[in-house]
């Protein structure tokens, strides 16, 4: 039984693992000025995931002038890789991979890093490790 979790908990390393090395890759694929920006935007906590599925992370990103509505923000996952992003901002409705794009993409990444530790904390219970 603890032989079949621990399996489990394996498994589930290793999927996020290969996401958040997804999220890696798409984010390197980005300019350093938008990636400092999209930085600012995770910093002022103005990035919330709303809803994900295997194949979809939605999100909102407050406007930086907190004006108007919260930009909605999405991207696309397939085998753990990310596919796209798509944002209602003004870059993002031209096509381009926006600075609220890749907050969202951040915001996950931090949350799959979260989801490793807690795995691990349970991989150790499991085996009998102490804790730290």
């Amino acid at each position: 039984m603890i032989q079949d979790v621990i399996r489990e908990i394996q498994a589930s390393r290793e999927e996020i693992l290969a996401k958040a090395q997804s999220a890696k890759i798409f984010l390197e694929l980005s300019d350093q000025k938008r990636l400092m920006r999209a930085s600012d935007i995770l910093r002022a906590d103005k990035v919330k995931i709303q809803q994900q599925s295997l194949e979809e992370i939605l999100g909102e990103c407050i406007p930086s002038d907190s004006s108007g509505e919260a930009y909605r923000v999405s991207f696309r996952v397939r085998a753990f890789r990310v596919r796209g992003a798509t944002c209602t901002c003004h870059d993002g409705q031209n096509g381009e991979v926006c600075k609220h794009a890749l907050a969202l993409c951040m915001r996950w990444l931090l949350d799959l890093q979260s989801s490793w530790k807690k795995l691990e904390e349970a991989r150790k219970v499991l085996l009998g490790s102490p804790q730290p």
